[in-house]
């Protein structure tokens, strides 16, 4: 046996447990035990009690590796050796830690820590396994922390004031579980806040304004509010989808927890401060007026109550039928929910104000004269008792046949539980809720598949994938080595497992993306094999390998990222042709087989298929419905450089619907005012427009381009372009006798005047029209008005012409 730890020699167990049992505060080097010297004897002895195995703890793992050992001596894997352990009393202490203050909340336990407020304003997260802080979280000054609650990865904790007159500006705060960093809080502009319980997902809390309120825990967003008269910084009890909670006055109330209304109000006969008790559909709890009550948790009606000796100073426990409490006149009661009638009472040294715990056929409750005790809960007999460093106010935790205490001294204590030196059933542990205790149940009894279950619900991954491993499951075992980051394992288990997909996955997971594209492309699996490719960067071997999978889309997309813009036309229209083929025998998206063909039209726009990209943009505009604005240029000879000459310009509407908001530019080497809107044209009408222009450069072909903009019904803005050219001649002296005389000169102004004049009585008329229909205006008028506006244009700038 090893000779690293001397403690002193254990007597048979004592009914109390004194505070100077080791008055040699030094620690074990292997299992942080306290060591020293029986007080009597003063003799040595060899007896280490390591601080994860005991007769009701025992080591089914090794410690060295890991590897599955049950309860053999010695590790086949690594050669680690247990060592020969002798059983602790109940009521052992097994480490305890220094918290630096006093604690101002009861200690809380979610997984493998605890978590405590001290009155110095702290926070602290401690391991339970060696005592030892894990992390602490400082509050602003003048803050404490309440009792916590968590639940996932996130802690929970409200605050109230250091001072008798403080600020009101305390706030709920949610910490990472892990870290101790702050991920949310919510400003409430309270003085004291009670402390937090968390139900379905759900964090409730009141404030000393006397409003209620819900968050969601995940992000601390208010879910609602309720005025309540009266407050307790206790924190609320929620059951069978019910909030309970007390206040420093006469009244209960039950308020419903996804609404906040209120169901029902129960008025009792003084101060409810602490928090009530719920079970088998009734609610239990104690008022300063001497009484337990006992009321309905649907209406609130009494059923009964039991006055004790004084006002009752905690809140009740209940279990097996036995509803415990503690009481102003020092005593713990156990009343039958069945009647309130007195089973026991048990008389203390000291006032009780740390609430009872029920576990293992003890009921466990801390005093003011510094005993935490045990009681047995059928006879009411003192079974033990444990001397602490200072009055216990909190309720202990009674976990995993473990106790821990704290103190107003201070300090935070672990105790072993049990006497009984035997394991109870898996079944037992598990309507106890110690899930961890009933898994190594389950898995010395060889089920190792129930057990393995169980360590995977409590996050003990290794340990889930070592149970997995010897049950033969190396795919789950891969898998719970891969949740535990123990990567390297969990590949070697996938490749021995078969499963070369869960591997890939693997290497996904951890951003080795060429090793997972091999291994897909290997299996088969083009798709996330190309998906890999692309994210390494090979958008070449990506496309081939879409192509392979026959997602044709996605390798177009990356031939227009390549630049292969042909490539990508015919493989865009490949893939709509497909799906029109397809929609011959079922029902195809219109819309999606439409956006196809307009992105191959795009693209063999690009290479200057215009042909091609034509076709295209026809079946689009065909399947999406859209209107479908053809322009025609209609030019005849006879430009000449510097001389006015008008073109027509026809929109026709071949498509579907109403294209509106109709605006046209023409562009090129000329003058004039080449441009002109209209508000609609429906489908099968067409347009004529007359635009006069100026050539400013001669040629054979002398470019005019026309851009047209509109909507379709869906709002989205559309474009046409068309290009022609023109012949334009050389300027020419004009011949003899052609506007000559300035009498014939003359005479066309004032034709073009007149023309002027009855345009604009005509544009009045219609103006004067439109404005009797509202906003409902005809889309013929509207035509006409434009028509009539652009020729007004055209008039003036013949006319400017002439006049120069």
């Amino acid at each position: 046996m090893s000779s690293l730890c001397w403690i002193m020699s254990l007597p048979k167990p004592l009914p109390r447990r004194s505070r100077n049992w080791h008055w040699n505060r030094a620690r074990c080097k292997r299992c942080v035990a306290p060591v020293g010297f029986h007080p009597a004897r003063k003799t040595r002895r060899r007896n280490c009690i390591p601080l994860t195995e005991n007769k009701l703890n025992p080591i089914i793992f090794c410690l060295e590796c890991d590897k599955f050992i049950g309860e053999e001596p010695r590790c086949p894997q690594c050669g680690w050796e247990r060592e020969a352990q002798e059983a602790a009393p109940a009521g052992w202490e097994v480490w305890r830690f220094a918290a630096g203050d006093k604690l101002c909340s009861a200690p809380t336990i979610h997984q493998d820590t605890l978590y405590l407020g001290t009155e110095d304003g702290v926070l602290q997260a401690v391991d339970t396994r060696q005592g030892k802080e894990v992390w602490r979280f400082p509050l602003p000054e003048h803050w404490l922390p309440t009792e916590a609650a968590a639940t996932g990865t996130l802690v929970f904790i409200g605050t109230r004031d250091a001072r008798p007159l403080g600020s009101g500006d305390k706030a709920l705060l949610a910490l990472d579980a892990a870290t101790g960093k702050e991920v949310w809080r919510f400003e409430t502009g309270a003085l004291n806040l009670s402390a937090p319980v968390v139900g379905a997902g759900w964090v409730y809390f009141a404030a000393n304004d006397g409003t209620v309120r819900a968050l969601e825990a995940k992000d601390g967003q208010e879910l609602w509010q309720r005025k309540v008269e009266g407050w307790t910084p206790f924190h609320p009890t929620v059951a069978e989808g019910t909030l309970y909670l007390g206040s420093q006055g006469p009244i209960l109330h039950a308020l419903d927890a996804e609404s906040g209304r209120v169901k029902w109000r129960f008025i009792a006969g003084g101060q409810i401060p602490y928090s009530p008790a719920a079970a088998e559909g009734v609610v239990y709890f104690g008022s300063w007026d001497g009484s337990l009550y006992a009321v309905e948790a649907q209406g609130g009606s009494e059923i009964w109550h039991f006055t004790a000796g004084g006002a009752l100073t905690t809140s009740p426990a209940v279990a097996e039928g036995i509803v415990y409490f503690g009481c102003y006149d020092r005593q713990v009661y156990a009343v039958r929910a069945e009647g309130g009638r007195e089973f026991w009472r048990f008389r203390t040294g000291g006032r009780v104000y740390s609430t009872p715990v029920v576990a293992g056929g003890k009921v466990y409750f801390g005093c003011d004269d510094r005993n935490l005790y045990a009681v047995d809960t059928d006879s009411g007999a003192e079974a033990w008792r444990f001397e602490a460093e200072g009055k216990i106010k909190c309720a202990p935790l009674v976990v995993r046949g473990m106790i821990y205490l704290g103190s107003r001294h201070g300090t935070l204590c672990a105790l072993l539980c049990y006497e009984k030196e035997r394991l109870l059933s898996p079944q037992e542990y598990e309507r106890q809720g110690d899930i961890l205790q009933a898994a190594c149940a389950y898995a010395l009894e060889g089920d190792l598949a129930k057990a393995a279950g169980l360590f995977q619900q409590e996050g003990e991954y290794t340990k889930a994938a070592e149970l997995y491993r010897e049950s033969d499951d190396l795919s789950r075992a891969a898998e719970m080595y891969a949740q535990a980051e123990a990567f390297g394992k969990a590949k070697e288990l996938y490749r021995q497992a078969g499963e070369p997909l869960q591997l890939a996955e693997l290497h996904v997971k951890l951003e080795e993306y060429l090793a997972a594209a091999e291994i897909f492309e290997r299996e088969g699996e083009h798709s996330q094999a190309a998906e890999m490719y692309e994210r390494v960067g090979d958008q070449a071997r990506a496309k081939e390998l879409y192509y392979q999978a026959g997602e044709l889309v996605r390798a177009a997309e990356l031939c227009v990222d390549l630049g292969s813009h042909y490539e990508a036309a015919k493989t865009y229209e490949r893939a709509a042709l497909i799906m029109e083929k397809e929609g011959e025998e079922t029902d195809v998206d219109e819309h999606q087989l439409g956006e196809l063909f307009t992105l191959a039209a795009q693209n063999y726009r690009l290479e200057f298929d215009d042909g091609r990209a034509d076709e295209c943009r026809r079946k689009a505009i065909r399947y999406k419905r859209l209107p479908d604005i053809q322009v025609n240029i209609s030019a005849e000879e006879g430009f000449r450089v510097l001389e006015w000459k008008a073109f027509r310009l026809t929109l026709s509407n071949t498509g579907y619907g109403v294209a509106k908001d109709i605006e046209f530019t023409a562009s090129g080497a000329f003058k004039g005012d080449a441009t002109g809107r209209m508000s609609g044209l429906r489908d099968g009408d067409s347009r004529e427009f007359k635009i006069a222009i100026k050539p400013t450069e001669a040629g054979e072909q002398v470019p005019l381009a026309i851009r047209v903009s509109y909507r379709d019904p869906l709002g989205e803005l559309r474009e046409v372009e068309r290009e022609t050219f023109i012949q334009v001649a050389r300027y020419r002296e004009p011949r003899s006798g052609r506007f000559s005389s300035i009498a014939t000169v003359k005479k066309k102004i004032e034709s073009l005047r007149r023309q002027h004049q009855q345009l604009v009585k005509n544009l009045s008329r219609l103006e004067e029209q439109a404005a009797k229909f509202g906003i409902a205006v005809p889309l013929h008028v509207l035509n006409d008005i434009d028509y009539h506006k652009e020729e007004i244009e055209r008039i003036k700038a013949e006319l400017s012409s002439l006049e120069e």
